[in-house]
């Protein structure tokens, strides 16, 4: 299972974070506009994005300050929905496997999982850097099914990355659940096995289709 924008609404936690950044140093409402965009949830190099921001806003810290700001700060904003973690809870008291797989640093995906208390719901918990490959590497996903005491054959990935969660996982052999968050599926070549709306219909739905 993925992290951002899958069980929590990275993309949201950061836009709250963008606007009390820009309320402390009087912007207006298109800086908002600006810096989530130029975010690219998460993806987009947070040096870049630092240096960026420095340029934009006259910032006077160092380039490693402000990418500090951009990995951290925003943490207090995120949060999960109560239908999420009542359907983990649902998932591991059935006595499913569940291992998170996540992209980031160690540190600040560890702080998101302790500061959500997500652990208690997983039997295996794998973040990139510290095995130092990356979704959609599909060893990544072998990794997790290893550790979380799992074989990957009828095993499922939910994600909302095309690429990184469905597409490496397809290519580890699992299932694979694509959340939608309001889109619609970017590609032709291939498709994820099933689209929910959200994270915790995918849950529901899957472990019902497990029992």
């Amino acid at each position: 299972m993925d992290l951002d924008n899958t069980l929590i609404d990275r993309s949201a936690g950061f836009t709250a974070w963008a606007e009390a950044f820009v309320h402390s140093i009087n912007g207006d409402p298109a800086d908002v506009e600006w810096l989530v965009e130029v975010d690219r949830d998460g993806y987009a190099d947070r040096s870049a994005v630092a240096q960026a921001m420095k340029d934009r806003f006259a910032l006077n810290q160092s380039v490693d300050a402000v990418v500090g700001l951009l990995l951290f700060d925003h943490l207090s904003f995120l949060t999960v929905e109560s239908a999420t973690t009542t359907a983990l809870d649902s998932a591991a008291s059935s006595g499913h496997s569940l291992g998170l797989i996540t992209n980031g640093t160690v540190e600040q995906q560890q702080r998101k999982v302790d500061q959500l208390d997500l652990a208690r719901f997983f039997n295996a918990i794998v973040i990139s850097e510290a095995e130092g490959i990356s979704k959609p590497d599909p060893r990544l996903f072998r990794i997790a099914a290893h550790r979380a005491g799992a074989t990957l054959d009828g095993g499922w990935m939910i994600g909302d990355h095309p690429e990184s969660d469905v597409s490496g996982a397809r290519e580890a052999g699992l299932n694979t659940a694509w959340i939608m968050r309001g889109r619609r599926w970017p590609h032709a070549s291939f498709s994820p096995t099933r689209a929910f709306p959200s994270v915790h219909e995918a849950i529901m739905a899957i472990t019902a289709d497990l029992a």
